[in-house]
């Protein structure tokens, strides 16, 4: 970029001229920038058609790379982790898992405890809270890699924010005027949510067609609401030696309080 000197000793890049001469990504002609298009990441086309898909494959590669980062941010461990305390709200499912677990583990010596076993599943489960681990599996059908599984969710679709300011690409077509209509060209590809209502009559009565809200949102900051289905199951559960820990040191406590 040519620069100029300022009075004040700063410098400033010269202003582009229409004479000035590019080159067309889309002909390879050299033209004069007047006769040109200019895309978004500084690039010039003879055709507008062709600038148009240009921009079209940024925004799509953009969206590709979000959903990735929104796959693996929501199958990290610290995302994972913050879902943990949904097990212990169905106390009755953690129980009766745990009760399962502890007699296949255990086998005679748990049907022969001397403690009831109501009362000592109660303590297990409570002392269960903080030997918690979890995974992730992939598919429509998740299976838990836990000796013990406490209980399993399917995460399914999330919805995602999209601020537009914040992201040079989005925020430079969203001004163009343009950044609308690749978005509803990219429609078969991403769900973006655009709300939609009936379409009434003269009488006032709902016809069968619809019109529909835009995908950007209004405002000062506009943003993009992005639906995207993780297919992620969340699992919680912890080890057989876990479990057979927890069980004993309860049962001391248990025996020692009688």
């Amino acid at each position: 970029m040519i620069m100029q000197k300022m009075f004040d000793g700063t410098l400033e890049p010269i202003a582009s001229h229409p004479d000035d001469m590019v080159d067309c990504e889309d002909t390879g002609a050299y033209k004069r920038r007047a006769e040109c298009v200019k895309s978004v990441d500084g690039k010039f086309w003879e055709a507008r058609e062709e600038r148009y898909d240009h921009e079209r494959d940024l925004v799509e590669t953009y969206f590709k790379d979000f959903i990735e980062w929104s796959d693996e941010h929501h199958a990290s461990d610290d995302c994972v982790g913050e879902y943990a305390y949904l097990v212990w709200e169905n106390r009755e499912q953690i129980t009766g898992n745990v009760r399962e677990a502890l007699g296949n583990l255990l086998g005679d010596e748990w049907e022969d405890s001397d403690v009831s076993n109501d009362d000592l599943v109660d303590d297990i489960v409570e002392a269960l809270s903080e030997h918690v681990e979890f995974d992730t599996t992939t598919g429509y059908h998740g299976w838990s890699k836990h000796d013990v599984n406490f209980d399993s969710f399917d995460i399914g679709e999330v919805e995602e924010q999209v601020s537009i300011n914040e992201h040079d690409l989005l925020r430079d077509l969203n001004v163009r005027g343009d950044l609308e209509e690749i978005l509803v060209d990219l429609g078969s590809d991403f769900y973006f949510q655009q709300f939609s209502r009936a379409i009434r009559d003269e009488d006032g009565k709902f016809t069968s067609k619809y019109e529909y809200e835009p995908i950007i949102s209004r405002g000062e900051y506009p943003c993009i609401m992005l639906t995207n289905d993780t297919s992620l199951w969340y699992h919680y559960g912890c080890s057989d030696d876990t479990l057979e820990e927890v069980y004993h040191q309860c049962k001391e406590e248990a025996d020692n309080a009688v």
